[in-house]
C-alpha cells in the first residue's frame, strides 16, 4: 500500500478546507487517476521482469490487475494476480523428484504399467515412470516492483497537490 503525506501552504490548506466544507471531493478523483497511472507504469515494469511462459494458459505476465480505492488516509493502489504459481516464481522453489504415484498430470498405461507423459523441448512426447527434480530460481518481482513504485511515485503524483486544487 502506498500512503501519501502532503504538506500544504497556508493558501492551499484554506482552499482544501473550503472544498471539504462544500462537499467538493474532486481532487481525490484526480489523485486516484494519477495513482492508477502509477500502477499501470508499475505493471509495464513487471512485464519486463517476468519471463514469457511456455505454458498454454494462464500466463503470469498478462494476469495482473490494478485496483485503486479511496480510503481514509488517502488513495490505495493494489497490483495483484490470481495465478496460483506466482509465489513460486517470485520466491523460487525446490521441486522434488517425482515418481508415478506422486506428481500431477495424466497417467497412461502401457502393458499394465502406469507412466507420466511429458512433451520435451524438442517437441517429442516422452513417457517416464520417474522424473528428476530441480530448482526454480526466484525472480523477486514483488520486491523489485515495490522499489520501482517507491522510486517513481513522484513522477506520477504531485507531492504538493498543487495540480489537483
Amino acid at each position: 500500500m502506498i500512503e501519501i503525506q502532503a504538506n500544504f501552504k497556508d493558501v492551499d490548506w484554506k482552499r482544501l478546507k473550503w472544498m471539504f466544507s462544500q462537499g467538493i471531493f474532486s481532487f481525490l478523483g484526480k489523485v486516484r487517476h494519477d495513482v492508477r497511472r502509477l500502477g499501470e507504469g508499475g505493471y509495464k515494469y513487471l512485464k519486463t521482469i517476468i519471463p514469457v511462459s511456455n505454458l498454454p494458459k494462464p500466463h503470469l505476465r498478462d494476469s495482473f490487475k490494478i485496483r485503486t480505492e479511496v480510503i481514509k488516509s488517502g488513495v490505495q493502489l493494489q497490483i495483484y494476480t490470481d495465478v496460483l504459481y506466482s509465489w513460486f516464481l517470485d520466491l523460487g522453489a525446490q521441486i522434488p523428484p517425482r515418481s508415478y504415484p506422486f506428481g500431477g498430470g495424466k497417467y497412461y498405461t502401457a502393458k499394465g504399467r502406469k507412466f507420466m507423459r511429458f512433451r520435451g523441448k524438442d517437441g517429442r512426447i516422452y513417457y517416464r515412470r520417474k522424473v528428476r527434480g530441480g530448482v526454480i530460481k526466484g525472480i523477486h518481482f514483488v520486491d523489485r516492483g515495490e522499489s520501482w513504485l517507491a522510486k517513481n511515485v513522484w513522477h506520477y503524483v504531485d507531492p504538493t497537490l498543487g495540480r489537483y486544487l
